[in-house]
């Protein structure tokens, strides 16, 4: 299959995947119980609310300017999210019209039906699109994405054309999914996740989405049919490189396999055994990112214009934008392969006057400058960690409290059971 027609194949893999999924939000109640523990707090100090959806409609109110005020939402599935931002607007006696962009023409008259029943259908656009062609006409007060940019091949185009068609005080505020392409586990969190499935019982290791048994951990790489985290791991360098940050809640890695909509419906929320795990995993997983040994693989961030900020961004525990970046070299990484290779297809499917791939990136000079500069800042993240490393670890061996070692403990017990 040549490359355009595997980019063809998953476009319509990629309207297929929802065709018959009625709610695509759904999540089992294990994730909502950590949610309500270990997000809400955070999420109330950073963003003055809990809520996912309320953050992407205060930005949106905050944004807006007398007259009517022009929002935009990128990837926006059937809607039901910008449907009740603009029933929350509505309320408010907001003057605004929302723009939600979307591939799939099936998402789109789910939205548009929605819409009509919530009473907000002439507060909404709906317009179909492949945002990885998509050229915006409009200027925007805020722009959002909710869990839509690791289903996006051409990154680099939908950022330049996000940042191009924001108002100079614009936001853009996002929610979505930073971790392996595919969402796999990278090999330091991969090793620890093993370890831990071979402790657990049976009825703990069935896939509910796939309808298996899992006996041994399986790194399931999503982005083998239609976009699931095609780039995901890009989104993050991508948004340092070309945004300023204002607000940082960077979370998830361990914890997300044992909640999420494969395994998490096999933990009862309601028992206190299954709530003990979850509270020890998450323990063990913060405690692991602040070392630097794990990087978050979830945000809901804030942004404005590249060199728009005024001061330095609120991050939840200190971990700035930079610091949740996970760089890798490996040039046989298969994870990142696809999505470089797509997003090549994808440019040159639509843009006359392309080079030929034996004309690529890695023989344009200012390319080679690009690789170097980041390879020295790369080189100062990697000191800069080991530094805080060291410091953190010299105070956890000075320590003699309980709550700080226990998650490391709990997680040593866990590996050592499982050494033959």
């Amino acid at each position: 299959m040549t490359d355009s027609n595997d980019y063809n194949a998953k476009l319509r893999q990629q309207i297929d995947q929802y065709r018959e999924v009625e709610n695509i939000h759904d999540l089992p109640p294990i994730f909502h119980y950590w949610a309500g523990r270990y997000l809400a707090p955070p999420l109330n100090r950073l963003f003055g609310t809990a809520d996912p959806v309320q953050i992407f409609a205060n930005t949106f109110a905050e944004c807006a300017s007398g007259g009517e005020s022009r929002f935009l939402s990128i990837g926006s599935g059937d809607c039901s999210i910008e449907v009740d931002i603009a029933t929350r607007l509505k309320k408010e006696g907001l003057d605004f019209l929302l723009e939600c962009t979307e591939l799939s023409p099936v998402l789109l008259e789910r939205g548009r039906e929605a819409a009509k029943a919530a009473g907000v259908a002439h507060l909404l656009v709906f317009t179909e699109v492949d945002i990885n062609h998509w050229q915006p006409s409009e200027t925007y007060a805020a722009v959002m994405a909710h869990h839509s940019l690791h289903h996006i091949v051409r990154l680099e185009h939908v950022f330049e054309q996000v940042h191009e068609a924001m108002a100079k005080d614009a936001r853009f505020v996002i929610s979505d999914i930073i971790g392996r392409n595919g969402h796999m586990r990278w090999p330091e969190a991969q090793r620890l996740v093993e370890a831990i499935w071979k402790t657990l019982p049976e009825r703990k290791k069935y896939n509910q989405q796939l309808r298996r048994l899992e006996d041994e951990f399986v790194n399931w790489d999503c982005s083998g049919e239609g976009f699931e985290g095609i780039r995901a791991q890009d989104i993050m360098p991508l948004l340092v490189e070309r945004f300023d940050f204002l607000k940082l809640m960077a979370f998830g890695n361990l914890t997300d396999v044992f909640i999420d909509r494969a395994f998490g419906h096999n933990y009862d929320a309601d028992a206190a055994a299954d709530r003990e795990f979850v509270d020890r995993l998450h323990a063990a997983n913060e405690l692991l990112i602040d070392l630097g040994v794990l990087k978050p693989t979830m945000i809901i961030a804030t942004m404005a214009r590249k060199h728009a900020a005024e001061s330095e961004p609120e991050c939840y525990r200190g971990w700035g934008p930079a610091f949740c970046v996970r760089r890798t070299h490996d040039s046989l990484d298969r994870s990142g392969e696809m999505g470089a290779r797509l997003a090549r297809t994808s440019a040159v499917a639509t843009e006359s006057g392309q080079r030929s791939d034996s004309e690529g990136p890695e023989t344009d000079p200012s390319n080679l400058r690009e690789q170097l500069a980041l390879a020295r800042e790369t080189l100062e993240e990697a000191r800069d960690a080991q530094r805080r490393a060291e410091g953190q670890l010299t105070e956890l061996r000075r320590s003699t409290s309980w709550r700080v070692t226990a998650p490391m403990r709990w997680l040593k017990t866990r590996l050592r059971s499982t050494r033959v």
